[in-house]
């Protein structure tokens, strides 16, 4: 990260299933928008059960949900030569953070500033629900969220807090199982963002 001059201000790693499995995220010093960061995801494993991977997403300062929304470069299988490329293919997934960053941070504004009918926002939970994107212990709970939501900052309908609505609640077992939590909340981002109202 350093060599293409971005700064890392927070760290978190952490493994699984005997250690066999590694994930970690940075946040980075430069926000998308004010009161979001930059974060990225990586993740390999040696029992060779997921591919190398590099995501990129955001974290809200206000509640520390963090959700990403793209994987950056190509999961390279384990192979005998895959961790010799493995520096060259983050270099090439760290130098599209630039780009990233400008889609990302009017994805961002979009979200925050498009109000979505209560119908429409419940209709959408439920189809993240039907999708195994949000679990059936944790749906109530992501409902109350969105209606009655513990930070003054999410409390206006909008798209942006309805997909805080969603993370805040998943970010709940995010450690347990970061791998999958990527995955739920890129699914997450790519529904929301395909609304009409966005784009």
């Amino acid at each position: 990260m350093g060599e293409f001059s971005y700064t890392v201000v927070r760290e978190q790693f952490g493994l699984s299933r005997g250690d066999a499995r590694f994930f970690g995220t940075l946040d980075l010093g430069t926000p998308l928008v004010q009161g979001v960061a930059r974060a990225v995801g990586i993740r390999s494993s040696t029992d060779k059960s997921f591919p190398l991977g590099f995501a990129a997403g955001s974290r809200a300062f206000v509640c520390d949900n963090l959700a990403f929304s793209t994987e950056l470069m190509l999961k390279r299988k384990h192979t005998t030569n895959s961790q010799a490329r493995f520096r060259e293919d983050i270099a090439q997934a760290v130098n599209k953070l630039s780009g990233y960053r400008e889609q990302e941070s009017a994805r961002i504004v979009r979200m925050r500033e498009t109000e979505i009918p209560t119908e429409t926002a419940e209709s959408y939970l439920l189809k993240l629900f039907e999708r195994g994107i949000i679990p059936p212990r944790q749906l109530a709970r992501v409902i109350r969220e969105w209606r009655t939501p513990r930070f003054e900052e999410f409390k206006a309908p909008t798209f942006w807090n309805l997909q805080n609505a969603v993370t805040t609640i998943l970010g709940e077992t995010a450690q347990g199982d970061p791998q999958r939590h990527a995955l739920r909340t890129i699914r997450q981002t790519a529904m929301l963002s395909q609304d009409p109202r966005l784009n």
